[in-house]
């Protein structure tokens, strides 16, 4: 119906923040990155806020370091931290987030 039509014309997708927390695992981060492309919700409505938990081994800074340029062009947040855990690296994450949902 032309009812249904105009509420759906009417609905926005929030902003959906998505955290993620990564420590020496470049392959993990990649596939990680990959699943949020891959996903049918609006890629606009999407936000990536992505803490390193102050990784060690070269290969883990040297694709952090590629993707810095990346997340400063889609507005996308990157924060390095000394090695303090996964759950302080979510909460620092979490003070970054933008998203009516996270």
């Amino acid at each position: 119906s032309s009812s249904a039509m105009s509420t759906l014309q009417q609905y926005e997708e929030p902003l959906v923040t998505v955290i993620i927390v990564t420590y020496n695992n470049p392959h993990f981060l990649k596939q990680a990155l990959t699943s949020i492309a891959e996903q049918d919700y609006t890629q606009s409505k999407i936000e990536v806020v992505l803490v390193d938990d102050g990784s060690t081994l070269p290969e883990a800074q040297a694709y952090l370091k590629e993707l810095s340029m990346e997340f400063d062009r889609k507005g996308w947040t990157y924060r390095q931290q000394d090695n303090r855990g996964p759950g302080a690296a979510r909460n620092l994450g979490a003070g970054f987030a933008q998203g009516g949902f996270i």
